[in-house]
């Protein structure tokens, strides 16, 4: 189940409409990422009022820019023990789950939503969305909070293939980014197309 984000309501076509959540402005640090924190944050709310989680082992937030391709994800994921909570890291540096493509299993996420209730999100009550959130990147602040609860973590090295310009041409990774114009999108589709191709017609 695709859930897409954005500032306003949008018909995406087919029946399907993208989810409010209101200004999605952010100011940028002085390491010149996006402190967008907040603004996650609600997007994070906005999933758990619409209870749609309940309804899947995995819950995974992708970048726009990031091209990534389920078959490869569900792969990747399979050997992942679902009895307890989990989150994907992505990265060996200090920021273990960068931000293109954050997956956590539905049990981490229960634990975030039990230690950051939505009501009382900014406020000292909450273990993680407490007044400093603001000050952070997303990425940083909810690998650093899942860290904080005790979710274990698992490093998954092919999860996010980041390169410039994007390459999208090695069958071991999941995601590509970054993919920053459709005619980028459209190529590394094509280039991920024609590898399954190669691959049927050898029978691999």
């Amino acid at each position: 189940c695709a859930l897409p984000i954005c500032d306003i309501a949008m018909d995406l076509g087919m029946g399907e409409q993208s989810m409010p959540i209101g200004d999605l402005s952010a100011q940028k640090g002085q390491w010149g990422s996006w402190l967008n924190t907040v603004v996650f944050a609600k997007a994070w709310h906005a999933i758990h009022d619409s209870g749609q989680y309940l309804n899947h082992d995995w819950i995974v937030k992708a970048d726009p820019d990031a091209a990534f391709f389920l078959d490869r994800l569900k792969a990747n994921l399979a050997p992942v023990p679902l009895n307890q909570p989990w989150a994907i890291h992505n990265s060996n540096t200090a920021t273990p789950m960068l931000g293109p493509m954050e997956v956590i299993n539905k049990a981490a996420l229960m634990i975030y939503y039990a230690n950051n209730p939505p009501h009382l999100s900014g406020t000292d009550k909450a273990v993680c969305e407490n007044a400093y959130m603001a000050f952070s990147g997303e990425d940083g602040f909810l690998s650093g909070c899942l860290q904080k609860l005790g979710v274990p973590a698992v490093y998954h090295k092919h999860l996010l293939f980041n390169h410039i310009p994007v390459k999208c041409t090695n069958p071991a990774y999941v995601t590509f980014h970054p993919a920053k114009t459709e005619a980028e999108f459209r190529l590394c589709v094509q280039e991920v197309q024609a590898r399954r191709s190669e691959e049927r017609r050898v029978g691999k």
